[in-house]
């Protein structure tokens, strides 16, 4: 594997050359149930690193190990690192189930049996309920896919939730979202063990650029479809979305009390009602950058703000991009 031109030699080098030099133990946990793509994806981009250290004849970051559970609880290994692919459930319902089956049971035991305070644990998506289960997300930061958002903090009211983030890093904890947000959370990993420039020239060799937030993926709709109250709640701000609209006014469009749609916002969506007028506010914008020409000014107005600059910052804030990037070239 040769060094690109942009990446020099010498900027890797000095970086190892600050402490990053050892080859770290990982194994990558291999569940019954299991997002192919996840498991594919986190043996690929760790190997990828390797290859770029061993062309610059550095060592290479990772020492990989694949392994089912049952034998991780039986041998007990030693690891600097422990990734847990994503467990392949797509619906809230589906994961409660599963979350109850000796599969998952010998996953929890696996995570158990590898716990120590210098090791660090990955996952994305489903996997981050088992973590739950083993009480690695106990009063941490932390993500998971914005639609299983409302149910982790349920079962695991400890969590601090991130629902927003795309990757979340809390001490030795790192959580990632959905599917292929597990392409950001193997990244986020590259970069914490080898450094920045070998993760920048990963990223060159497969072509994958950098995200920082769920936000622009997250649909309101689906988190609230099954309750009529909140439809009527976010039918409400998109047809006022102009104008000031005030809590109690949404809560009275949907025919509950302010606290009760705090409640239920909750619930279904793991946002304050605060938050829920915000996200809707801002996916317009967006929404409105991607299809119009409209200029920022304008686009702030149709969407309930004062000036271009005060969405440009709430937009940059949310979801780690300026508007203009989401406009179409």
């Amino acid at each position: 594997m040769r060094v690109a031109p942009s990446v020099t030699i010498d900027i890797i080098r000095a970086e190892f050359d600050k402490g990053m030099k050892r080859t770290f133990k990982t194994v990558v946990i291999e569940p019954q149930a299991v997002m192919a793509s996840s498991l594919a994806l986190t043996v690929d981009i760790l190997e990828t690193a390797n290859r770029v250290a061993k062309g610059l004849r550095l060592a290479p970051p990772f020492q990989i190990e694949i392994l089912k559970p049952r034998i991780i609880a039986n041998r007990k290994p030693r690891a600097d690192l422990v990734v847990l692919p994503g467990l392949g459930h797509a619906m809230a319902s589906e994961l409660e189930d599963a979350l109850e089956s000796r599969a998952t049971r010998d996953v929890v035991r696996a995570l158990l049996s590898l716990r120590s305070t210098r090791t660090v644990f990955a996952t994305s998506c489903s996997g981050v309920f088992a973590f739950g289960m083993a009480g690695l997300l106990d009063d941490k930061r932390t993500t998971t896919t914005w639609w299983f958002a409302p149910l982790l903090q349920r079962r695991f009211p400890t969590v601090k939730l991130a629902a927003d983030e795309l990757v979340v890093e809390d001490g030795n904890l790192v959580t990632a979202g959905a599917a292929l947000a597990h392409i950001d959370l193997l990244f986020h990993l590259v970069e914490r063990f080898s450094g920045t420039a070998i993760t920048d020239h990963c990223r060159k060799f497969l072509i994958v650029g950098s995200r920082q937030s769920q936000v622009p993926y997250t649909s309101i709709a689906t988190l609230i479809a099954s309750d009529p109250e909140l439809r009527k709640a976010e039918s409400f701000v998109h047809k006022n979305i102009h104008k000031k609209i005030e809590i109690s006014d949404i809560a009275r469009a949907a025919g509950l009390g302010a606290r009760t749609l705090a409640r239920r916002l909750e619930s279904s969506t793991a946002m304050t009602p605060t938050q829920f007028l915000q996200r809707i506010r801002i996916m317009r914008a967006i929404r409105l950058a991607q299809t119009s020409r409209l200029p920022n000014d304008e686009i702030a107005a149709r969407v309930g703000y004062s000036d271009a600059t005060s969405l440009r910052r709430v937009v940059k804030k949310q979801t780690g991009k300026t508007l203009e990037a989401y406009r179409s070239p």
